[in-house]
This record gives structure tokens, C-alpha cells and sequence, in this order.
């Protein structure tokens, strides 16, 4: 039992993810955090993978929290590899920082090896995150994806494509990124990068909409069909000719 620890700290974007868990989940992951944060109890998640995920994001803090804590209570700040010990993945990100230095201490041999460290120390923290549900609130719309220049693909996400199809009425935007995926197959020294795709695919469903309406607009009458198109029955045609009534 943490009994120094009388405390816990929450942040908003964990509780934004609270919010959108089933009821269920909530309150297996509020307890799972209060269990671990005052006794250091640790939850079975079995079946309940939503509120694994979100407590993982938030164990690091505390973690951290805890620690300063008890730090603050024995007089002193602890020591950074005595953190990191207790977050492997910030302990790789603290030791390529140069927290922990010389190989008596774990440290890294050279520089190389130091800044590849770090880089996946960075990637795993990203995974961590991404493992949020608040970040899948928003997850990808279910239509065809559009070649990148560098070899990926993107695809805009269900708030997106509920946007362009509310800016542009008279399109099918789901055929049209499939047009555009084809477009972008066929061309692909044209692809475009991460930053423009947004703006290629605003530009063309922009000017798919102003086809749509100029399909819909009356066609001008040219120097040859001046007249309105009029259809006559041949028995009323031969009447008026002839000056009678049909």
C-alpha cells in the first residue's frame, strides 16, 4: 500500500477518452486507476481492451507523480534512473537524452546509437499515444484511398468525408476519391505529398460541383434553334394549314 501517496492526478485528455467509453469501461478503468494510484494494485483487463489501452496511456503519469511525491517527502528529487526504471520506454528517451551517461550506467557507446535510441523511444511513446481511444474518435471513412508521393496512402476520416459531402451536394464523393485514386494510379509522378492532398481533393470535387451545375443549367439557344421545341399532332397541323378546326 502507497501510504504517503493521498493523491492522484487526472488530465483532461484522459478524461475526454473517459468519456466516450461504454459505461462498463469507465468504471473498470476509474478503479483501476485509484487501485493503482493509492495501493499500487494492478487490474485484471481481461476482456476489457478499451480501458487497458487508456490506462497504459496514463500509468507513465502515475508513475511519475508518485514518485515526485515520495520524492519530496524523503527530501530530494529522485534520481532520473530511478524514474526510469519504472517507465521503460522513457527510460530509453531520458538515457539517449544523456539523463544517464557512461556504460557503467547503461549509457550508449557513441552517438549513432545514441540518436537511434532515441528515435525509437519516440516511436514507442507514438504507439502508446495512438493506443488512445480519443484518438480513434475520429478513425478513417470507409472509402478508397488516394496514393501518396512517398509511397502511403491517405484517406480522409468520417468527419471529413461528412464535410465535403456537405460543401459539395452535387457530387458523389465516394466515387469521386475513387476517381481520384485512379487518377493518381495512372499519374503517379503527379502524387501528392501529405500536406497537398487535402488541397488537390478540395480543388477537385470543387470543380466536379461546378459541373454538376452546368449539367443542370438550360442549354443557350444557338443561331440555327432559336425557337422552344414544340411537338404538334399531325392531324392539328394539317388543320391549321388548310385554316379549319381539327
Amino acid at each position: 500500500m502507497n501510504e504517503a501517496i493521498e493523491s492522484t492526478l487526472i488530465y483532461r485528455s484522459f478524461y475526454n477518452a473517459y468519456q466516450v467509453m461504454p459505461p462498463d469501461e469507465r468504471n473498470l478503468l476509474m478503479d483501476a486507476i485509484l487501485a493503482y494510484s493509492f495501493d499500487g494494485i494492478e487490474t485484471d483487463f481481461t476482456s476489457h481492451p478499451w480501458a487497458q489501452s487508456v490506462f497504459e496511456a496514463v500509468r507513465p503519469n502515475i508513475d511519475s507523480r508518485n514518485a515526485s511525491v515520495m520524492a519530496g517527502k524523503s527530501g530530494g528529487r529522485p534520481k532520473k534512473e530511478t524514474l526510469a526504471s519504472e517507465t521503460p520506454e522513457r527510460a530509453v528517451f531520458e538515457n539517449a537524452k544523456g539523463g544517464v551517461s557512461g556504460n557503467e550506467k547503461g549509457g550508449f557507446e557513441n552517438s549513432e546509437t545514441k540518436a537511434k535510441a532515441k528515435a525509437e523511444a519516440k516511436v514507442n511513446i507514438k504507439e502508446a499515444d495512438a493506443s488512445c481511444p480519443e484518438r480513434c474518435s475520429d478513425p478513417p471513412a470507409d472509402v478508397e484511398a488516394i496514393p501518396l508521393n512517398d509511397g502511403s496512402e491517405w484517406r480522409p476520416t468520417v468527419s471529413e468525408l461528412s464535410e465535403y459531402e456537405r460543401l459539395y451536394p452535387g457530387v458523389n464523393v465516394k466515387q469521386e476519391l475513387a476517381n481520384m485514386r485512379g487518377w493518381c494510379q495512372g499519374n503517379p509522378t503527379r502524387r501528392k505529398t501529405k500536406t497537398g492532398v487535402k488541397r488537390f481533393v478540395a480543388a477537385w470535387l470543387s470543380k466536379e460541383q461546378n459541373r454538376a451545375h452546368g449539367r443542370d443549367a438550360p442549354k443557350p439557344k444557338n443561331g440555327f434553334n432559336r425557337f422552344d421545341q414544340r411537338t404538334y399532332n399531325n392531324d392539328e397541323l394539317e388543320a391549321m394549314l388548310l385554316g379549319g378546326a381539327p
